[in-house]
């Protein structure tokens, strides 16, 4: 929704300036989280509940509409704009919550959208793990701690496994060149270029900001 506010660019610019500084991405995580916090206390006060105010809409147009549509002309349409403004900005609301990209937008697919959402929500929520002895969990915190465990021995190496003897069967294919290519550090070209390969709704991090965010801020 914001991406329809001609100062939008403004309050991200504004926000980001009281950052702190630093380019690890501990720092640009925390100032991430800043700036989301931000435009949330303005989407309350810009924005409010849209889906209220759609209703609120409605029952003004009925009501104009049941009066003298003939008289109320001219409010009826200005009524009429602020609601389509207001259904789009709700149908890209739940667009983005749904990750659907394949449909076209202004569709008022808003209903599916918003289904959509719930059902991945619920989908990806994960309720309990397994433990080694079979029983389940259902704690947040020990689940986890047993996923941490468990990726920190998936990525650990085995050290009773010598794989020499096997990988000198295999002709190099990585050249000297080619390998200092790809050991060399990322230009701002390279993540540019990566940033923009990415689907404008599609969230590259738990920062919750789609792509598209970054691809134009």
């Amino acid at each position: 929704m914001w991406e329809r506010e001609e100062e939008l660019g403004v309050i991200i610019k504004k926000a980001w300036s009281n950052r702190n500084h630093g380019s690890d991405l501990g720092k640009i995580a925390e100032n991430l989280k800043n700036v989301t916090a931000d435009l949330r206390s303005r989407s309350r006060e810009t924005f409010g509940n849209v889906t209220k105010q759609i209703n609120m809409l409605q029952i003004e147009l009925d009501g104009l509409e049941g009066e003298d549509p003939v008289q109320n002309r001219e409010k009826i349409q200005k009524t009429k704009k602020e609601m389509e403004e207001l259904l789009y900005r709700e149908e890209m609301m739940w667009l983005q919550q749904s990750c659907i990209a394949w449909l076209k937008e202004g569709d008022r697919n808003t209903k599916y959208f918003h289904r959509k959402a719930m059902w991945r929500a619920k989908k990806n929520r994960i309720k309990k793990l397994k433990r080694d002895d079979g029983t389940w969990c259902t704690s947040q915190e020990e689940m986890k701690s047993m996923t941490m465990e468990y990726f920190a021995k998936l990525f650990t190496k085995d050290a009773d496994i010598v794989p020499d003897e096997v990988v000198n069967l295999f002709e190099a294919k990585v050249i000297e060149e080619m390998n200092h290519d790809l050991c060399k550090p990322y230009s701002d070209e390279d993540i540019g270029d990566a940033l923009f390969q990415i689907g404008p709704l599609k969230a590259p991090g738990p920062d919750g900001f789609p792509a598209r965010f970054f691809q134009r801020n």
